[in-house]
């Protein structure tokens, strides 16, 4: 799956926001099998997300918890940019830890 996310020529992913540094695209995992996942929530709305290994400008938010995770045998948390706060995904906190960003809130 090809992602339409604009990124900078120095690898650096970017809160589309506010232009915050979040995480460097050397950083993209697998996580079952993919990077990019389309995933909806109960109240139905959809997201494309990619997966990163570490997200240095996002903070956390919330307590984490497994209702409903897309990941399964992982928590999550909500995961805003670390300078404006706008929602750019989710940490997931398992066998090991991993966040995925939504396509359309990072360039």
């Amino acid at each position: 799956m090809e992602s339409d996310t604009e990124v900078a020529p120095d690898n650096t992913v970017r809160c589309a926001a506010c232009g915050h540094d979040v995480t460097d695209r050397r950083l993209a995992i697998e996580v079952s099998g993919s990077h990019w996942h389309r995933c909806r929530n109960p109240a139905g709305w959809s997201f494309q997300i990619g997966c990163f290994s570490d997200a240095p400008g996002c903070s956390s938010d919330g307590s984490a918890t497994d209702h409903a995770t897309w990941f399964p045998g992982y928590a999550w948390c909500f995961a805003p940019c670390g300078s404006c706060g706008t929602h750019l995904g989710w940490w997931y906190l398992g066998r090991d830890t991993f966040v995925g960003l939504i396509v359309s809130r990072i360039r």
